[in-house]
């Protein structure tokens, strides 16, 4: 008898747990985003680079597009923020690049 109600409520809960939306309205059945609220990247207030490592960062980025453009579906811009700590990522087509990874 345990055991039925125990497999009818995790089957329950797994058919629960698909229905789960994120409020988009594009797929109710994805699952919901736990950092809903998070900052977003904005270069008005990244502190500038330096003119070296800006130079740097546009002639590998250079380098490695015309290397690989083929196979690109758009070419992204690169963007050089002075932080020292060493990070890279993308964000709407156009990769950040740290001074300190430069």
């Amino acid at each position: 008898m345990r055991s039925r109600c125990w497999r009818a409520l995790c089957g329950l809960a797994v058919g629960l747990t698909g229905c789960v939306g994120d409020d988009s309205g594009r797929d109710p059945f994805a699952w919901r985003n736990p950092f809903k609220d998070e900052r977003r990247f904005d270069p008005a207030t990244a502190p500038a680079a330096s003119v070296q490592a800006a130079t740097r960062v546009h002639t590998v980025g250079s380098a490695v597009v015309a290397a690989n453009g083929a196979d690109l579906p758009s070419k992204p811009a690169f963007l050089t923020v002075g932080l020292k700590e060493p990070m890279v990522f993308h964000q709407a087509g156009q990769v950040v690049v740290s001074e300190g990874l430069a």
